[in-house]
């Protein structure tokens, strides 16, 4: 399932970041913290990416997965 609710903790990787400062493509990272976006009626999650980098993923704007999901997904 693509963009997934997330909590403190969830391991997540990364399909599509609308930044020019994004990680990889299929970067996994943990989610450190959610609130909601001032700017639009979405969700902010702020991750910690496993490259050592930090930066926000926007529920309205990027797309992940739940890495347990990917997981399931490419071992088929």
């Amino acid at each position: 399932m693509l963009n997934p609710e997330l909590k403190k903790g969830d391991r997540i990787v990364l399909i599509s970041m609308d930044d020019s400062y994004s990680p990889s493509t299929l970067e996994l990272g943990t989610v450190m913290n959610a609130s909601r976006d001032p700017f639009d009626d979405g969700t902010i999650y702020s991750v910690k990416w496993d490259d050592g980098s930090q930066l926000n993923l926007l529920s309205n704007v990027d797309i992940w997965m739940k890495e347990e999901d990917y997981n399931k997904r490419t071992k088929k």
